[in-house]
């Protein structure tokens, strides 16, 4: 997983690995909540349903009981969107979190900064995606 693109769409290597130390059974338990927000939402929407959202669920099942995931949120224009780059920054404080590769160069910015989208400007500040 460290060095190679295991999505075969970027072409390149994670920006930042984060691993969390889990049981087999905390395993099952995010293997199922993952299934169920797949079968929930279906279809992909860049503001409301996208990758960070998907791993966020993950996150969330895979922390320690009582360990809040923290803010995974950032404004964009006059919406909050879960941004890899906020996902990153709370998961490395979870009390079974260890950090593989640190990607803190890219995610001490805001993930629109740091990835120069204009679409992304362009169409979320805009209001031009609901």
């Amino acid at each position: 997983m460290k060095d190679t693109d295991i999505t075969g769409e970027e072409n390149r290597v994670p920006d930042g690995i984060v691993q969390l130390n889990t049981s087999v059974s905390t395993d099952e338990l995010v293997n199922t909540a993952l299934s169920a927000h797949r079968d929930a939402n279906s279809m992909y929407n860049g503001v409301t349903n996208n990758c960070s959202d998907f791993a966020k669920t993950g996150i969330e099942y895979a922390a320690p009981i009582g360990s809040p995931l923290g803010n995974v949120n950032e404004q964009v224009g006059n919406k909050k969107i879960a941004t890899p780059n906020y996902l990153y920054n709370a998961t490395i404080h979870l009390p079974n979190a260890t950090v593989i590769r640190s990607s803190s160069s890219k995610t001490n910015t805001s993930f629109i900064d740091a990835i120069g989208n204009n679409w992304v400007r362009r169409n979320i500040v805009n209001n031009k995606v609901q």
